[in-house]
């Protein structure tokens, strides 16, 4: 979030980066996150009777598949917007300046949702013996696969893995 300023449908920030740098904490970052879903949903309702077609456009993969970039405003969860924070947060210097929320959010979303290493690598509440679990592995393995494990080296517990140690991960 910092560097990186969204604004509403109205023109409004919400919230100012000198707050941010402040105060910035989880309650004010669930406040703000209530605030964007609040603003996603409204432009479902603004554009929900627009022929712009890009607004019609279907999502080919991800948490969006099948439907319209119109159809994923009003599903959007406070989740989901969280997981583009990570990812403009992870990639900034895309996002750095004032940007429009629901401009670059549905940038995302046409982009399938892609996944940034901070939310994948974020801090789960789960076992010590979380390299062992077949069932962990299978869920890594289906969810992240193409987008995550791509690149040659990848960050867990510490250490940097190296791409066969990471094949036999999502065996």
């Amino acid at each position: 979030m910092y560097n990186n300023v969204f604004y509403n449908t109205d023109g409004y920030h919400f919230y100012d980066y000198r707050l941010w740098y402040i105060h910035g904490n989880d309650t004010l970052l669930n406040d703000i996150i209530e605030a964007m879903e609040y603003d996603i949903h409204k432009a479902y309702t603004k554009y929900e009777t627009s022929d712009i077609a890009v607004l019609k456009t279907l999502g080919k993969s991800g948490r969006f598949k099948d439907a319209t970039l119109l159809e994923s405003f009003k599903k959007t969860t406070k989740k989901d917007i969280l997981d583009f924070i990570y990812y403009s947060s992870f990639y900034a210097s895309s996002y750095y300046g004032i940007n429009s929320l629901i401009v670059k959010y549905a940038d995302w979303v046409l982009l399938n949702c892609p996944v940034s290493y901070g939310e994948f690598l974020k801090p789960q509440k789960m076992p010590p013996p979380i390299l062992n679990s077949k069932k962990l592995r299978s869920f890594i393995k289906q969810k992240y696969w193409r987008t995550i494990c791509l690149p040659t080296w990848v960050m867990m517990k510490n250490r940097w893995l190296k791409t066969d140690e990471l094949n036999w991960l999502l065996q």
